[in-house]
């Protein structure tokens, strides 16, 4: 079972993409950024094991269609994703 995160925007900070979203995330540090065919980010995969597992969904499941790891940093709310707000934004998904 996955926990599932809906994010609830999405903006550049600098360089970095800042992610918001209600719930908990675990504090992972590196995780699997979620793209469509387009490369726009469709979701983050924090990682973890069974039930402890968390993505943050910008889009559905079914829009994935490839995946690249990359570094991100969670704290209350939001995931920071370095170096990538230039790839993601815009974001259809938000």
């Amino acid at each position: 079972m996955i926990q599932e995160r809906t994010a609830t925007s999405v903006r550049a900070d600098g360089a970095e993409l800042v992610i918001g979203f209600e719930g908990e995330a675990p504090s992972a540090a590196q995780a699997v950024l979620l793209l469509d065919a387009a490369g726009h980010l469709v979701g983050v995969d924090l990682g973890g094991e069974g039930f402890g597992r968390t993505v943050v969904m910008l889009g559905p499941h079914e829009a994935v269609a490839s995946q690249r790891g990359s570094t991100v940093v969670v704290r209350p709310g939001e995931l920071r994703v370095p170096a990538a707000a230039a790839r993601a934004l815009p974001n259809p998904y938000l």
